[in-house]
């Protein structure tokens, strides 16, 4: 055997030199087996040795393939960590969402915000664009000067209308943005940037419709056309939106009370996972939105709860975020005492410290919110009252009715303390008491109600139930009202209650529980049991049924009408 082995390695060695290749010198010859032992004993070995474990490292493990459905998600967790880039078309907006309620940050950053899409912005700029950029950079330089003339902007208007086919998706944001910032409203520069953003829309990026959707808010254009498809493109494109992004058109879509499912279920997924990237601001904004759409979701409140609570603590938000966030959680009916405790005071040691730093909608939203919603006994509402004393010349329509509930609180709840008023605060509750509240006449119309309202009401006229419908009782609206009984019928209809939701808001509840305050009688009817029902006949079986607790409410049956004779 090893004669056979030593000739194979000469024949090699002879095959390489006649193919002129080198050949090296011949190595001693290594023996199979140690010394000692026989050639006999080399199988019995071999066996052992591929029985030893191998102490070379080895990897017998395959490389895992991750699917491409994998491979994106993690992407995407990725970019959920990746710092934003603002890299963008050079629009500089001077602190959009910065808060500068606090004197010691200093003046607002400078940032730029990216507003259209990279493959859109790679495009060459033809020689004729030069005027348009020029006219671009000047509205938006008027804007941010504090220019409020308006044979100017009436004259910007007049030149976009001509230069209006050179326009890139970025001017279109820019521009925008400049007339909303001095709020001019024009319908004629609506009717031209309404075609470029519908052409434009999809070369537009998260921050680009954004801006879009919140210059609508602020020049209060219910284009819901727009509104739509700038929404659309935020959730196509929600993985590359900032917590910014998010916010603003949360808080455009809240003003315009668009109840966008996609959009707001989107926004539920993005702060669960992000919620660690939100600033106060941010978080005020999209607590408030919340509020406006009545979403109550507990998970999402608790969230934004304990991310404004140090903010609070450490008087980050300025006066009117601290009521703004203290308002809207209250709203939404969700228990957080320690909050609320922080909250009252923070807004304590602002009435004493800088009570010149308050206006007059904070107070009215603090008193509002510590009075009626929660029911607070404290020092800071007598602290409060008396600082409005001193701008009772400026009450509006909104803030008079929010202080009508007020005082009616107080006086059913609090009487020792209403009966110990000083002259100020009894002058300043008689006021309020007088005020003649506006625009009440567009309400009382013939049909104001809602359908199933009328419905109701005709069915009670037919049974003989003599009632008024659509009227006011003080400042309180009622749908129907018996006045034999002194019975309010309120018709609770969807936006009585939270979205997706058969719970009462704190609104609604307050309303009825100040008719009962006032001495009325009030039925509450809602609308998911009246829709419940199929045929007049269960819903006259329900009314009656309804108006059993109620002595005098008898339903009668409705006598016969008169046939009509067709006369041919």
């Amino acid at each position: 055997m090893l004669g056979e082995k030593v000739q194979c390695v000469n024949t090699d060695a002879a095959f390489r030199a006649s193919r002129g290749q080198t050949v090296p010198g011949e190595a001693p010859i290594a023996w199979p087996w140690p010394a000692g032992e026989s050639s006999g004993s080399t199988a019995s070995s071999a066996e052992d040795s591929d029985q030893k474990p191998n102490n070379k490292p080895y990897n017998y493990r395959k490389k895992v393939k991750l699917s491409n459905k994998v491979i994106k998600r993690i992407r995407s967790i990725q970019r959920l960590y990746k710092p934003s880039v603002t890299i963008d078309h050079n629009v500089e907006i001077y602190g959009r969402l910065k808060t500068a309620a606090n004197p010691q940050q200093g003046p607002p950053v400078k940032e730029t915000v990216h507003v259209e899409s990279d493959d859109a912005s790679q495009s060459e700029e033809p020689k004729e664009y030069e005027a348009t950029k020029a006219l671009v950079k000047s509205i938006y330089r008027s804007a941010t000067g504090g220019v409020f003339n308006d044979a100017l902007w009436k004259r910007y208007v007049n030149k976009l209308s001509v230069i209006c086919g050179t326009m890139k998706p970025a001017d279109i944001c820019l521009v925008l943005y400049s007339f909303a910032k001095v709020r001019y409203k024009d319908q004629q520069l609506l009717k031209i940037l309404s075609p470029l953003i519908v052409r434009h829309i999809s070369n537009l990026s998260c921050g680009g419709a954004a801006l879009i959707l919140n210059a609508m808010k602020r020049l209060e254009l219910p284009n819901y056309d727009i509104i739509e498809l700038a929404t659309n493109e935020i959730c196509l494109k929600m993985d590359h939106a900032n917590l910014q992004d998010i916010a603003l058109t949360a808080n455009a879509l809240a003003f315009f009370s668009i109840y966008h499912q996609r959009f707001w279920n989107m926004l539920t997924k993005a702060i669960s996972l992000r919620h660690h990237q939100i600033t106060p601001l941010q978080g005020s904004l999209l607590l408030a939105a919340l509020a406006k759409m009545d979403i109550r979701n507990p998970l999402l409140l608790r969230l934004l709860k304990d991310k404004l609570r140090p903010a609070v603590e450490r008087s980050e938000l300025a006066q009117e975020l601290l009521t703004l966030t203290y308002h809207s959680l209250a709203k939404l009916d969700f228990a957080a005492k320690s909050f609320y405790n922080a909250c009252v005071e923070e807004f304590g040691r602002l009435l004493d410290e800088h009570p010149e730093s308050i206006d007059t909608q904070s107070l009215v939203l603090y008193l509002y919110t510590a009075v009626c919603v929660l029911d607070l006994q404290h020092q800071t509402i007598e602290k409060s009252l008396k600082l409005l004393c001193k701008r009772k010349d400026v009450l509006t329509n909104y803030k008079a009715i929010k202080l009508k509930y007020v005082f009616d609180y107080l006086k059913y709840k609090q009487p020792a303390f209403v009966e110990n008023f000083d002259s100020d605060l009894n002058e300043l509750k008689s006021k309020v008491q007088k005020y003649k509240l506006r625009k009440v006449s567009a309400i009382r119309r013939p049909g104001g109600l809602s359908r199933w309202s009328l419905e109701v009401s005709r069915m009670l006229k037919a049974h003989n139930v003599h009632h008024a419908r659509n009227i006011w009782l003080d400042y309180v609206h009622a749908d129907m009202y018996i006045k034999g009984l002194k019975l309010v019928i309120k018709c609770a209809g969807p936006f009585s209650y939270y979205a997706m939701s058969n719970k009462l808001t704190v609104f609604s509840q307050i309303e009825v529980d100040t008719l009962v305050m006032k001495g009325f009688n009030v039925c509450l009817l809602p609308y998911f049991e009246w829709n419940a029902l199929g045929t007049d006949k269960e819903k006259v079986q329900y009314l009656k049924k309804l108006g059993e607790s109620y002595d005098g409410w008898d339903l009668q049956e409705p006598a016969e009408l008169p046939r009509r004779i067709d006369v041919t």
